[in-house]
Order: structure tokens, then sequence, then C-alpha cells
């Protein structure tokens, strides 16, 4: 089936705000009388169209014609209409509509304000916040809550304006959108109507990337990420609780892929546990995980977790399973390596510290330099016209490791010792100490030695 004049119009993909540009057309006469045909475009948003935009041509039978209008985008951005119509002879009437879209030239540009609301003040948002934007780009984002130092609105705005759409960057848009009505109603704020259509999009596409072993790919089916795999399963996970519909099959799929990855990973001591401790929490969730591996890990490889991130996922999963004893004990662990680490601060050519650094052969050499030195170590503190507290050392305890050697470098300038092989580094704290500057360094935590 055709029409008996067939119109092929060919416009710019985009078009930036400013530009010009031009729409080509054909007309072809297939089986419509010969005489006069007229084409007029109408158009409506930020395009229109320069010169004459209806145009006349004589058309025989079988006859076939070009013409090109000129279109100027000088009017804001936004998507701009253009409604073609075309009478001929014997009344035919024929209606075309086309779509382009107009971008802003310009980069974005962002402004955040934090306004303080009295009892019984209200505030009013006009258009005239976007006064000195490129018209039809302008739009507002309101967060209202009792801090200022999470902005969700403007959170979701940036994961939203992100211009690539691999499947963590889909699942990170929509991962925030199930539970951004469930805040709205809490701050008795207007509901986003269009969230479910958006979360079930992303749960097609997603699906679309699942090969037939239950991974997931990046951008095309199937992979061999298992932490992509374990956050795409978190995400449809949410999604299944929240009532959206996840195909059991695809999502059974899903879970055995997790469980072979928990069942082959590495032992944590050799790439932080990562991607196990995540698995393991997703098939928590969906009480599939395995008990005895999660004491395991809680009991016995607990500091191979290397992130404060996976040691959380470790303890929600114990929790999840009932464990509730190693679940606080493996998140008060995850909340102690998020602690800020001790400061040495000192002023330049105070300290003498080449008493204190724990010297020889493996940790026994140590922790016997230690028991030796440790009264030593304050003594010579003191002879420094500082105080012990100045280091935070305390007799009984050794200050070893990388962190001790680099003050020890800082402080050259007063005698003490440097360890070979860091001379830059060596160099740029002494220039700070015949400066007269004060170093600080941050070093690991001091660590007793017991004999």
């Amino acid at each position: 089936m055709r029409d008996p004049v067939v119109l092929t119009a060919t416009l710019p993909r985009f078009l930036l705000n400013g530009d010009k540009g031009t729409m080509s057309m054909d007309l072809d006469n297939v089986e419509g009388a010969a005489g006069d045909y007229t084409i007029s475009v109408k158009t409506s948003g930020p395009v229109k169209v320069m010169g004459n935009p209806a145009t006349t041509v004589k058309l025989a039978a079988k006859q076939r014609t070009s013409m090109a209008l000129a279109l100027d985008a000088s009017g804001g951005a936004g998507t701009a209409q253009l409604d073609v119509d075309i009478k001929g002879p014997n009344g035919l009437t024929l209606a075309r509509h086309y779509a382009l879209d107009v971008k802003a030239a310009t980069q974005i540009l962002a402004r955040r304000s934090i306004r303080t609301l009295a009892k019984g003040e209200s505030l009013t948002l006009t258009s005239d916040m976007f006064a000195d934007l490129v018209q039809g780009t302008g739009a507002v984002s309101m967060s209202v809550s009792l801090s200022t130092a999470l902005d969700a609105a403007t959170i979701l705005k940036a994961l939203d304006r992100y211009p690539y759409g691999c499947s963590e960057q889909i699942t990170s848009r929509a991962m925030p959108l199930l539970y951004v009505n469930d805040l709205a109603a809490g701050a008795h704020l207007a509901m986003d109507t269009a969230v479910d259509q958006r979360i079930k999009d992303a749960i097609d596409r997603l699906l679309a990337r699942q090969g037939s072993n239950g991974s997931f790919g990046l951008w095309s089916a199937g992979g061999d990420d298992a932490w992509l795999d374990a956050y795409v399963t978190d995400f449809l996970t949410r999604a299944r609780e929240k009532g959206f519909v996840v195909p059991d099959v695809l999502f059974r799929n899903a879970l055995d892929r997790i469980r072979n990855s928990v069942v082959n990973a590495e032992e944590p001591e050799k790439n932080g546990g990562r991607d196990l401790a995540y698995g393991l929490y997703v098939l928590a969730r969906n009480g599939t995980a395995p008990v005895g591996d999660l004491r395991y890990l809680a009991d016995t490889k607990l500091n191979n977790l290397a992130t404060p991130i996976a040691k959380s996922q470790l303890a929600a999963a114990l929790a999840l399973v009932g464990d509730r004893g190693r679940a606080e004990r493996v998140y008060a662990a995850a909340l102690e390596s998020l602690a800020p680490k001790p400061v040495l601060e000192f002023g330049p050519g105070r300290l003498r510290l080449g008493a204190t650094r724990c010297r020889g052969p493996g940790v026994a050499g140590q922790r016997r330099q230690c028991i030796e030195r440790d009264d030593h170590a304050s003594r010579a503190a003191r002879r420094s016209r500082a105080g012990s507290h100045a280091l935070h050392l305390d007799p009984g305890k050794c200050l070893a490791g990388a962190g001790v050697a680099r003050a020890v470098e800082g402080n050259a300038g007063a005698r003490c010792q440097r360890q070979p092989g860091q001379t830059a580094l060596y160099r740029s704290y002494k220039a700070a100490d015949m400066a007269g500057q004060p170093i600080r360094i941050t070093t690991p935590a001091t660590r007793r030695c017991r004999r």
C-alpha cells in the first residue's frame, strides 16, 4: 500500500542552538494526476523556515522532483515540530509530521542555593531564575530536608545527565528511582508519575544483556564480571520487592550465576573479597546464601576483606541469615576501618626519632628491639626538648612501618635517620624542615610489641 504521491524528507539528525540547516524533500508522483502540487511547511518550537515556506511545483505523471528549505535554529533549545502539507489535483491532500531536536551550544551551567525557611514562610519559584539561560534548557530541582549535606534531587539529575548507557550506568540510574517516591511521600512532596515506566525500561534493557549462563555484559549479552552480576541482580531483587515484574527463569539464572561465582571465588587475601562479599549479600537477600561460607569469612578471613563496604556487606548478609552476633562484630570492624588514622604533628628540627624505629629481621627482631629501646626512645624524645606525647609514643608501644619511616625522614634536619630508596620523599621533607614549616604525616596506628 502507498500514497499516489510519495514525499520523502531528509532532516539533520539534530541542530545546535544558532545552527542553520537544510530540509531536503523528494516528491514522487507515482500514481497521481499531472498538475500543480503545493508543498507548505509549518514549524513550531526553536526552528523556523528561512524564505517562503510554501512551494508549488508542476509534476507530470510518474515524474519526480526535489526541493530544499533552509532552517534556522536560533529560537532556543528543545524539540521543533515540522508539519508538511501537500495539496494537488483532484482534491489530493497529504500531511506529514517530523520532529527535530535542537540542543544548546553551550555547556551546562548549574547553580545551587541553600535557604532556610522559617515557620510559616513559603518559597515561590518563578521563571526569572532562567532569564540568563538558553530558552528551553532551564530546569529546577528542589530538595527539602533538615540537612543540606545530601541533595538527593541534584544527585538524581546528575545520574540522568550521564551520557552513556552501559549496564552499570543503567543500574545506577534506576536503583534510586525504586525509592524516590517513598522519599517524596515521607517529605510530603509530589510523586514522580514517570518513575515506574523508567524502572520497567531499565529492567528490560538489563535483561536483554543477560547471557545464557545468567551473567550480564556491559554492552551486550553475557560477561565475566562477578561484581557487575551482583550489582544488577541486587537491583532486580529490589525491583521484585517493589512489585516490578522480573521473569522467574531469568532471575533464577542470575542467582545461579552468583552462586557459582561465590563457590569459585578466590580467597579474600588475593583480591580483597570485594566480589565475594557482594555476591553473598545478594544471595542472603534472596534467602539462598551458604551460611557456612558466611561464618567462615567472619571468623577467619575478616581482616582480608579490603574495604569497609565489603565488611558491611558481609555484616548485612549475616544479619539476613539470622547470625546477629557475628553481624554486629563484623559491622564494628567495618566502622573501625573507617576511623581516621592518627596523625603525627611536630615542628621543624624539634624531635630526634632515631631510637624509636624498630629494626631487625622479621617481627621477632622488631619485638626485641622494642623491648630494649622503649625506655630509651622516650628519653630521646625528652632530650629533644619535646614531650613523648608529641609522637603518640608511650613506653611499651612500638612505632613500626613505612609511616614512621616517612616521619623519620621528615625530621632529617634533627639528625634523624632515613632509610634508603626514598630519596625524593626525604628531600621534600628536608626542604620543609629547613624552611621552618611544620609537617603533618598520616601514619598507621601504633601497635603494641609483646614479648
